[in-house]
C-alpha cells in the first residue's frame, strides 16, 4: 500500500494544474476530479523503514487529511459460495473460514498476550491450518501441499493447482533446494557471468572494491541466483517480459523439457497458452550479468503469488515471525474439498 504522502502529492498536483481553468479547484480535493483508489487495510500496510507501529499508522491513508473526503465502497459478497455443486456443509465451511479471516483483520480475536506485550495482539491458529512435522518443517509443508509428489511431479495440471507461499527469500531458496532434491533425474548447473559495466568510470578501482566473488553473492528479487541448478521436469518461473504475444511474461510458469548449454526448452503450464513449448536462451544484460532469466518455482513468494489462477492446495510456509513490512497475504481455498491453507510454525502454534 502506498504511503499517504503519495496520494497527498497527487492532490496538490491536481490543484495546481486545474486552478487556472477552475477557480474552485484550489479548495477541492484533487482539484475536483473524481479519484478511485483500491486496497485492503487488512493486508499489507505502508512500508516505513526502521519504524514502529505509530509511524506505520501515520503513513496509512486513514491518517491523511484527504480520507474524510472519500466515499467508501466495500465488497461483501463471497463469490466462492456461488460455485455450482456445493452442498450446505461445504457452504458453511466457506462462510466460517471467511468470517474467521475477517475477524482477524478487524482484530476481534486477538485475545492472547505473550511475554511482555502490553495488549493482546496474538491469535491462536487452529490445528487444521498447521502442518505437523517431526523435525523438518520444509519437508512437512512440501508434502502437505504436494501429496504423492513422486508420482505426479511431471503432471502439469497437478503442479498448476498447487503453490507454497512464503514471505522470505531465504525460505524460498530452502524450499527450492529441497524440492530439487526429490525431483528424479540428473541436475544441471548454470552459472551467471557477473562483471562491472565497462562504461562505468574508474572501473579498475571499482573492480578492486567489488570483486567477482562479491558480485556472485548478491541476490535480488528480479534476478535469479548466480548458481542456478535445474532438472528436466522441474517447474520454473520466468523473470522477464520476453514476448508477451506468445505468453512469455514476467511470472509465467513453465516446466523444463530439454536443457542445453545456452538454451532451455520449457512448456508453459498456466494461462491461455498452456502446454505451448518455447526455447529460452541466455540473455546478456549490459548492467550486470549474463544468465538465464529463470527461477526454480515449486513455491511462490508473497510478491509472486500465483497470477490468474487459484491454487487448490495453497500452503503458506511461515518458518519465522514476520514484521509489518511484507506481511503474508491471506489466502482462501478455492474449494472446501481442497486442503485449507497451512503453515509450518517455527516454535508455537500461534501467529501474530
Amino acid at each position: 500500500m502506498n504511503h499517504r504522502k503519495c496520494v497527498e502529492a497527487l492532490d496538490r498536483t491536481f490543484r495546481d494544474i486545474l486552478r487556472g481553468s477552475n477557480p474552485n479547484a484550489e479548495t477541492c480535493p484533487f482539484g475536483g476530479k473524481p479519484i478511485l483508489l483500491g486496497g485492503d487495510f487488512r493486508q499489507i500496510l505502508s512500508v516505513v523503514q526502521a519504524s514502529d507501529r505509530a509511524d506505520i499508522v501515520d503513513a496509512s491513508l486513514t491518517s491523511s487529511y484527504l480520507y474524510p473526503h472519500f466515499q467508501l465502497f466495500s465488497l461483501k459478497e463471497n463469490m466462492r459460495l456461488s460455485k455450482v455443486g456445493l452442498d450446505e456443509k461445504e457452504k458453511k465451511e466457506l462462510v466460517d473460514f471467511a468470517s474467521w479471516i475477517l475477524r482477524i483483520g478487524i482484530g476481534d480475536i486477538s485475545d492472547l498476550t505473550i511475554a511482555d506485550d502490553e495488549e493482546s495482539s496474538w491469535i491462536k491458529v487452529f490445528n487444521d491450518f498447521l502442518v505437523h512435522f517431526d523435525e523438518n518443517p520444509i519437508e512437512g509443508i512440501v508434502y502437505s501441499v504436494y501429496t504423492d509428489f513422486d508420482k505426479f511431479f511431471d503432471d502439469s495440471s497437478y503442479l498448476r493447482e498447487r503453490a507454497v507461499v512464503t514471505p522470505r527469500n531465504e525460505t524460498v531458496s530452502e524450499i527450492n533446494d529441497y524440492v530439487l532434491g526429490i525431483v528424479p533425474g540428473q541436475s544441471r548447473t548454470y552459472l551467471s557471468l557477473d562483471s562491472l559495466c565497462s562504461s562505468t568510470e574508474n572501473v579498475e578501482n571499482l573492480g578492486i572494491l567489488y570483486p567477482v566473488e562479491f558480485l556472485n553473492q548478491l541476490e535480488f528479487n528480479c534476478l535469479p541466483p548466480h548458481k542456478l541448478i535445474l532438472k528436466i521436469g522441474m517447474p520454473i518461473m520466468l523473470l522477464r517480459n520476453l514476448n508477451q504475444s506468445v505468453g512469455l511474461c514476467n511470472g509465467t510458469h513453465l516446466i523444463i523439457t530439454q536443457m542445453a548449454d545456452r538454451i532451455i526448452e520449457a512448456k508453459i503450464i498456466t494461462g491461455a497458452r498452456c502446454y505451448v513449448s518455447h526455447s529460452l536462451k541466455k540473455e546478456l544484460k549490459r548492467s550486470k550479468e549474463q544468465n538465464f532469466l529463470l527461477l526454480g518455482d515449486p513455491k511462490e513468494t508473497s510478491g509472486r503469488s500465483p497470477r490468474g489462477r487459484s491454487a487448490l492446495r495453497p500452503g503458506p510456509g511461515c518458518l519465522q515471525p514476520r514484521r509489518p513490512q511484507g506481511e503474508l497475504k491471506k489466502i482462501a481455498p478455492s474449494s472446501p474439498q481442497a486442503a485449507r491453507p497451512k503453515a509450518a510454525p517455527s516454535s508455537s502454534p500461534q501467529a501474530r
